[in-house]
C-alpha cells in the first residue's frame, strides 16, 4: 500500500476578519448566509464564536462591527505571505486566502527536517501580521486530507502538528467525522447521514467493511472509508508546467478595466471546464496567470477538492485580478494576456444522492444555462438567488448577479443552513411574491378574520377576496405569529396562515397592521 506525499497545510482560521485591517481588540466579525465565518480576539472574549447568528453575536456585544466577506481584499493582504512562502517553494497551492498548501519533502530536506522547517517557518509568518492574532494552524502529514485533518487539531492545540508516516490512522481515529466535510472532502450531507446512522468517529468508520462501505455510499463513501484509516494518496501539485487542458486569452488592445478582464475570460473557463468534462474527469486544481502590457505577472494554483465549476474559475480570476490591481504599484499597465491551465484532474466519479433532495441533471443543466448566459452579456443582467437566512419565504434568498458567486457553493449554503426559529417547516412554496397580494379574509358571515397579539383568531376564514373575486377556503392550517426586530423601531409583527381554496390553489397569506396578502403560492 502506498501512502500520500508529506504534505504541510497551513491555514489561520481568523483571516477574513485579520485582512479588514482593524486592530484585533476591536470585537470584529465577518458574516457569510447571516452567519460568522470568523472573529476577532476582541469579540472573542464576549464570548462570540465562529458559526453564531448576526442575532445572537449582536445580544453578546451591541457594538460588535459585521462585515461581508470580500475575496478579493483577503487575497490582497494575503499576497505577502504567498512571496514569503516562494522561498522555500516554486509555487504553493491556494484552497482560499488564508489557506494554503506545499509540499514538505523538498523543504524540510533544505532546513533539516521537518521541525526546523517549521520554526523557520513560524518566525517568517509570524512578522507579517501585528501582534494579537492568532497563529496560524500547521499541519504535517501523508496526502492533502491528512494534512487539513491535522491542521484543524493543530489550530484547537494552538502548536504545529507533525504526524509520523505511520502515525495516520491514530492521529483520525478520534476526530469528528464532521471535519472531512470541514476541510471539503466530502459532502455536508454525507456526514449528516453518517451522524444519524450513529457513525460520528472516524474511528467508527474505519471499522466497517470496505465492501459495505462502496455497497450504501458509493465512491464518497470509499475516499471517507480511506481517509479514516489514515490513506490518502494525492499529492500536492504545485509545479509549474505544461497542461494538456489549457485555454489562453490574448488581446492586443490592453485591458484596463478588472471588471472587463472577468467578463472577457468567461467564455474561455467555460470552455476549459467543457473539455475537461468531456474527457470524464473534473478539475479540482486550476492555474490562472495573468500578464499586463509592461510584463507585470500574477500566478496562483487555485483548488477545490469538489472540482471548479467555470463560475468558480471565474471567482477566482475576479479575485486575483481585484486583489492585484489592489496593491499600489503593482499593476502599470492594461492586461493583455490570460491564461487558464487544468493543472490537477481526477475522474469524474459522479455521486449518489439520497432518494430524497439532492443535484440533479436538471439543477447541472440549469448551472451549465447560467453560466453559458453570464458569458454572453455584460455586468450584472443575470441574476441567482442565494440563501440569506430568514423566517418568511420572501427573506430566505436575496438576488445577486450570478458572475459574483460560485453557484455550487450559493446551492450549497442554503442546504447546510440550519433552521430558523419561527421558520415555516417544508415544502417551501413554488412561488414568491415580490410585492405581496392584498387580499381580504372573511368569516361565514362575512365579517374580517383578526389575528390578536396572541396568535389567537377571531372566527375560522371561510372566504379569500382579492381583485379577480372572491374564492371559499376548503382547508386552512396556522396561524404562526411572527415578532420580529422587537429590538429596534423597526419592529415586525404579523402572522401567517396556510389556505387552500375551492379552485385547488395554495397559498401563504399573511397579516399585519390588520391587512392580509398573499406572500407566496404552493405549486
Amino acid at each position: 500500500m502506498t501512502v500520500g506525499v508529506r504534505t504541510i497545510t497551513i491555514r489561520w482560521s481568523d483571516w477574513p476578519v485579520s485582512a479588514l485591517g482593524h486592530p484585533p481588540e476591536r470585537p470584529t466579525a465577518v458574516i457569510v448566509a447571516n452567519r460568522l465565518i470568523a472573529v476577532s480576539p476582541g469579540a472573542a472574549e464576549f464570548g462570540i464564536s465562529v458559526g453564531e447568528r448576526r442575532r445572537s453575536a449582536l445580544r453578546a456585544c451591541p457594538d460588535l462591527l459585521i462585515v461581508d466577506r470580500d475575496p478579493a481584499l483577503e487575497l490582497a493582504a494575503f499576497e505577502p505571505v504567498l512571496e514569503v512562502l516562494s522561498e522555500y517553494v516554486p509555487g504553493v497551492e491556494l484552497v482560499e486566502p488564508g489557506h494554503i498548501r506545499l509540499p514538505a519533502r523538498g523543504p524540510s530536506r533544505l532546513f533539516g527536517g521537518e521541525r526546523a522547517l517549521l520554526d523557520r517557518l513560524a518566525v517568517d509568518l509570524a512578522e507579517l501580521r501585528p501582534a494579537g492574532w492568532s497563529p496560524p494552524g500547521v499541519g504535517v502529514a501523508n496526502g492533502r486530507a491528512l494534512s487539513a485533518l491535522a491542521t484543524l487539531v493543530s489550530i484547537a492545540a494552538g502548536r504545529p502538528e507533525v504526524v509520523p508516516s505511520e502515525g495516520s490512522p491514530e492521529l483520525v481515529s478520534g476526530l469528528p467525522v464532521a471535519w472531512l466535510a470541514e476541510i471539503g472532502e466530502v459532502p455536508v450531507d454525507f456526514v449528516s447521514l453518517l451522524d444519524r446512522l450513529g457513525i460520528r468517529r472516524l474511528g467508527e468508520l474505519a471499522s466497517l467493511a470496505p465492501s459495505d462501505v462502496v455497497s450504501r455510499f458509493g465512491p464518497v463513501g470509499l475516499h471517507a472509508h480511506r481517509l479514516a484509516n489514515g490513506i490518502d494518496e494525492r499529492p500536492v501539485n504545485t509545479v509549474v508546467h505544461e497542461s494538456t487542458s489549457a485555454v489562453e486569452l490574448a488581446v492586443d488592445d490592453p485591458i484596463h478595466d478588472a471588471s472587463a478582464v472577468v467578463f472577457a475570460v468567461r467564455e474561455r473557463a467555460e470552455r476549459l471546464i467543457s473539455e475537461v468534462a468531456a474527457s470524464g474527469r473534473v478539475c479540482v486544481a486550476v492555474r490562472v496567470a495573468i500578464e499586463t502590457e509592461h510584463s507585470e505577472r500574477s500566478e496562483h494554483c487555485w483548488y477545490r477538492e469538489e472540482g471548479l465549476s467555470a463560475a468558480a474559475v471565474i471567482d477566482r480570476v475576479r479575485w486575483q485580478v481585484d486583489a492585484w490591481t489592489r496593491r499600489p504599484g503593482a499593476v502599470t499597465s492594461g492586461v493583455v494576456l490570460v491564461r487558464l491551465a487544468a493543472e490537477q484532474v481526477r475522474p469524474d466519479e459522479g455521486s449518489q444522492e439520497g432518494l430524497w433532495g439532492g443535484r440533479s441533471e436538471r439543477d447541472e443543466a440549469a448551472l451549465r444555462a447560467v453560466t453559458r448566459l453570464t458569458s454572453l452579456v455584460e455586468g450584472g443582467a443575470v441574476e441567482v438567488p442565494v440563501w440569506s437566512g430568514g423566517r418568511s419565504p420572501v427573506d430566505r434568498h436575496r438576488w445577486v448577479p450570478a458572475d459574483t458567486v460560485d453557484l455550487l457553493d450559493a446551492a450549497r449554503v442554503s442546504r447546510d443552513a440550519a433552521p430558523w426559529p419561527g421558520a415555516l417547516p417544508a415544502p417551501a412554496p413554488t412561488v414568491v411574491h415580490r410585492d405581496p397580494l392584498e387580499v381580504r379574509l372573511l368569516d361565514i358571515s362575512g365579517e374580517p378574520v383578526l389575528v390578536t397579539g396572541r396568535g389567537e383568531m377571531s372566527s375560522p376564514p371561510h372566504e379569500l377576496v382579492d381583485r379577480t373575486g372572491s374564492r371559499r377556503i376548503v382547508a386552512w392550517a396556522g396561524p404562526w405569529p411572527l415578532h420580529e426586530r422587537w429590538w429596534s423601531p423597526a419592529v415586525r409583527r404579523s402572522a401567517r396562515l396556510q389556505v387552500v381554496l375551492d379552485d385547488d390553489s395554495a397559498h401563504l397569506v399573511a397579516v399585519q397592521r390588520r391587512q392580509w396578502s398573499i406572500e407566496a403560492t404552493y405549486g
